[in-house]
Order: structure tokens, then C-alpha cells, then sequence
């Protein structure tokens, strides 16, 4: 059912399924033509290479031959990937929530769209700032001063505040003061997703200004270039997660956490696959070369 589906892609990729499992000639190249689009362009889309366009998005409905409420939801969906605005945002999943209200009202769909609308809270870089900024420092923070801090517009402030509030992330105890309801927000996606790279992207320009207007003693840089099995990307990633636990573990006991920070890590290819060195046999070690060594050391 596409209203199980909170990705347009998604839904796409089912259809293709179940038509080639009915008819295994079926090929992606008549599907595209089904859906009106060019093979090369719906491989991009399947990929999340590239993105439907709202004009498009409605001509592919009419071409599933989707219902009218069905036609509504998949164009919804679609709307997601190009909202700028959290406003806008919180309108499209409010929309996404009554239709499938209306698809299945003895379901409990509100879990699912908090779901979404946390995932896409993320692509504006300031949405986790913003939540620990005014639940980890002294308040009161109206949305005046949370735009200053963060160097963004108001009313950018404000809705930030009011969807945090709405996802019962955090709640607000008095005018200005808010307590953290949430722990931990994670949010993981093992595909490619257009939220997750809109929120990189904006945190890797602040990453770029940093470097440039922040001195020596204003921020922590590092880096490594290495050689490594693929394979062991799973065990490099995990070492990440554990560099930023001990991170935040240490910024938790600080005695004057006055100064919010963002940590960012980012492993990523410089080649495609090489043919690695053979490495050389090595030679029986003798007593005065671990001596040597020992005394080198």
C-alpha cells in the first residue's frame, strides 16, 4: 500500500518490483515508458541520483493510475524532497497525515509521520543545534536570541522551536525555558537520502567558514589519509561512533559549558579501488635486531 511508503523512490521501486515478479520480462525500460520518463532518467531516480520534479510527480500518479487520494499522497511525498521550510515542511506531513487518516482511520499513522517529520527536521543545519542550545544552556531563549546565537533569521528560530515542541523533543516549562524530553535523536538511513545530504551539506559550509574565520584556539582539526580494505569500513565507522561518544562524554563533565560545538566526522573515498601492494615476506627477526630496536625506541 503506498501509504506504508514515506519516500516517492520507495514506492517506485515496489511497483517495479511486483510488475517484473508478475511478468519477468518486464523490464525497467517498460516501466519508464509506462511512467513516461527516459530509462537513464528513471535509473537516476531509482538510484536518488536525481529528483522527480512537482509537474512530473503528478503525471507519474496519473500513470500508475493511482486514486485521487493515492495521487495526492505520492505527490505529497515528492513535495518533501524540495520544502526549504520547516513551516512548509510541518504543512506537506500534516497533509501526509490526514491522508492516511482517511486511507486507514484504525490505524496509528502518528508515530510513522513524527518519524518523517524528525527525519526531515535534520536537513536544516540548525535543528540540532537548536535543540541543544536550549535545552543545555541557561535560558530563557525566545527566539530573538536564538536566531543571534546561531546566526539565522527569526522567525527561521521560531518554527525550529515550535516543530521541537510538536515532536516532543523538548518541552517548554516556562516563557523561554525548555527541558530536553528527548536523550538521544538518532537517525540512521542505510540508503541515500536527500535530508541527510542537505543536512552535511550545511554543516560541512559552517565546517569551511570555521576553518577560515576561527583561530587555532577556537576549534579542533584533524586529519588522515590511509590506505584500507573496504571491508573493514564497518569497523572504521564504529570507531567514529565511539571518538564521538568519548567527545560527548568529556563536553557532558565540563564545569563552564558556555560555548556550543559541533563535531563532525567524515571518512570518505579519494579513489576508486587500486591493486594494493603485495606486502613483503618478512625476514626472521634476530636477538640484536630487537635490541637495536628496543634501544632505537
Amino acid at each position: 500500500m503506498i501509504f506504508d511508503h514515506d519516500d516517492p523512490v520507495s514506492f517506485l521501486k515496489e511497483q517495479l518490483e511486483q510488475r517484473t515478479k508478475a511478468n519477468p520480462s518486464y523490464s525497467l525500460r517498460a516501466f519508464a515508458q509506462r511512467l513516461g520518463l527516459s530509462p537513464g532518467g528513471l535509473s537516476l531516480i531509482l538510484a536518488s541520483k536525481k529528483r522527480l520534479s512537482p509537474d512530473r510527480a503528478a503525471e507519474v500518479a496519473r500513470s500508475l493510475d493511482l486514486g485521487d487520494r493515492e495521487a495526492q499522497y505520492f505527490i505529497c511525498l515528492n513535495q518533501l524532497n524540495f520544502a526549504k521550510s520547516t513551516s512548509y515542511r510541518s504543512q506537506i506531513l500534516e497533509k501526509i497525515l490526514e491522508l492516511r487518516m482517511e486511507a486507514a482511520p484504525g490505524k496509528n499513522w502518528e508515530k510513522a509521520v513524527l518519524e518523517v517529520d524528525q527525519f526531515k527536521l535534520i536537513s536544516e543545519w540548525y535543528g540540532f543545534p537548536c535543540f541543544e542550545l536550549i535545552t543545555e544552556t541557561e535560558g530563557p531563549w525566545p527566539a530573538r536570541k536564538i536566531a543571534s546565537t546561531l546566526g539565522i533569521a527569526q522567525a527561521e528560530a521560531g518554527v525550529m522551536v515550535e516543530c521541537l515542541k510538536r515532536l516532543k523533543l523538548v518541552e517548554e516549562v516556562s516563557d523561554g525555558i525548555f527541558k530536553r524530553v528527548a536523550g538521544t535523536v538518532l537517525v540512521e538511513s542505510a540508503n541515500p537520502n536527500e535530508a541527510l545530504r542537505s543536512y552535511y551539506e550545511g554543516i560541512h559550509k559552517k565546517s569551511a567558514t570555521s576553518i577560515r574565520d576561527q583561530g587555532p584556539g577556537e576549534k579542533a582539526v584533524a586529519s588522515q589519509v590511509f590506505v584500507a580494505d573496504p571491508d573493514d569500513l564497518p569497523k572504521i565507522k564504529k570507531l567514529t561512533d565511539d571518538y564521538l561518544d568519548a567527545v560527548n562524554a568529556v563536553a557532558m563533565n565540563g564545569k563552564n559549558r558556555t560555548v556550543l560545538y559541533q563535531a563532525l566526522t567524515n571518512i570518505f573515498k579519494l579513489s576508486p579501488t587500486l591493486t594494493a601492494k603485495k606486502p613483503k615476506p618478512k625476514k626472521p627477526k634476530t636477538q640484536f635486531e630487537e635490541i637495536r630496536k628496543e634501544k632505537t625506541l
